[in-house]
């Protein structure tokens, strides 16, 4: 997949959701395309430039592709926010949220960091890198935790309902 081929399509993206709320066809295949490129999209220029609305419609997807795991969903977001990097979780610097805490684009960091499906990271994880980083609200991290901890506790209607608990179809 090369850069230009995702730059296009984003810029149809862009373009159908500045569109009256988007043209609803145009708006699904782009997104369509995002799921089944979802490294590369993530990977790409691009996505350092998507705008808040656009991003939170990707990561709000079920459906987002290629066996990403959650926590480089998490560092997907935290590449935006620096605008650098990569989501390589063998990468320890790449959880480093220095630069994040100091962007104009912490507010919007922390609202897309709320779409990461914290249940779905290993507790370790969780515990070692991402509450060091002090993105995430303590709250989420407990809801987490104990999500792990005791799974049948989280059977309720209600929190079947809930998107951070589901698998991404293609986690």
């Amino acid at each position: 997949m090369s850069e230009k081929q995702i730059e296009y399509v984003m810029q149809l993206m862009q373009d159908a959701s500045s569109a009256c709320g988007g043209i609803e066809s145009l708006m699904s295949a782009t997104l369509r395309f995002v799921e089944a490129n979802t490294t590369s999209v993530i990977m790409s220029q691009v996505f350092l430039q998507l705008d808040f609305d656009l991003l939170q419609l990707i990561f709000k997807r079920d459906s987002l592709n290629e066996g990403l795991c959650e926590v480089q969903i998490y560092l997907a977001v935290l590449r935006w926010g620096r605008g650098s990097g990569s989501i390589d979780i063998n990468d320890i610097t790449q959880f480093d949220t220095t630069e994040v805490l100091k962007s104009e684009k912490l507010s919007d960091v922390r609202r897309l960091l709320k779409l990461v499906r914290l249940p779905l990271i290993p507790a370790e994880t969780l515990y070692k890198v991402i509450y060091p980083g002090r993105l995430v609200e303590m709250e989420d991290l407990f809801i987490a935790t104990a999500f792990q901890s005791a799974p049948d506790c989280f059977k309720t209607p209600e929190h079947v309902q809930n998107y951070i608990f589901r698998q991404r179809n293609g986690s």
